[in-house]
């Protein structure tokens, strides 16, 4: 549960959600710029489990900062995979067909010879996906994250560039995740 966490919202990366120890109590410190509007927060595993509402803290960024004891977590995901606004339809957790998705990573990682040519033609890394709540997947290529919503629960965010993919027999609106946009 301990670590860093992307803060999700109309399918971009907002801000970072820290999960820490503080003697007895679990900390969650989530930050992000400022939208101008009330954003509440929940954080998403297996389930949904509310933290609050975040607070201006005059600087031009929202800020929530919550404590918790071990039987206050009780009703928290034993894996956190990000935050996100409360509400997100949670789905059964069913395995993913493959571990990779059928896309390609949009980054070269390596290069390799072709012997007929001479010339060097780019490998590409693949998507590696991890489950999220709502049916959505998490994806890491990279040094790049991605968010992956089901466009057939109706659940593509609004306002935001995204690709349609086929991953594991299942259409996604992908999207990548970018810091503070």
């Amino acid at each position: 549960m301990f670590g860093e966490y992307p803060v999700v919202a109309n399918g971009a990366e907002i801000g970072t959600l820290h999960v820490s120890k503080d003697g007895l109590m679990t900390v969650f410190d989530a930050r992000c710029r400022d939208p101008g509007e009330l954003i509440r927060l929940s954080v998403y595993g297996d389930k949904e489990a509310y933290l609050g509402v975040m607070t201006p803290d005059g600087k031009g960024e929202v800020r929530l900062y919550k404590r918790f004891s071990r039987a206050a977590l009780a009703d928290f995901p034993e894996t956190i995979r990000f935050a996100a606004p409360p509400g997100l339809q949670l789905t059964e957790n069913k395995e993913v067909a493959k571990e990779t998705a059928e896309i390609q990573c949009p980054n070269e990682v390596n290069t390799a010879e072709d012997d007929s040519t001479g010339a060097e033609e780019p490998e590409t890394e693949q998507i590696r996906w991890r489950h999220g709540a709502g049916g959505a997947l998490v994806g890491i290529c990279a040094d790049k994250r991605y968010l992956a919503v089901p466009i057939k629960a109706g659940v593509v965010p609004v306002g935001g560039d995204f690709t349609r993919e086929l991953i594991a027999d299942t259409e996604y609106a992908v999207f990548e995740l970018k810091n503070g946009t």
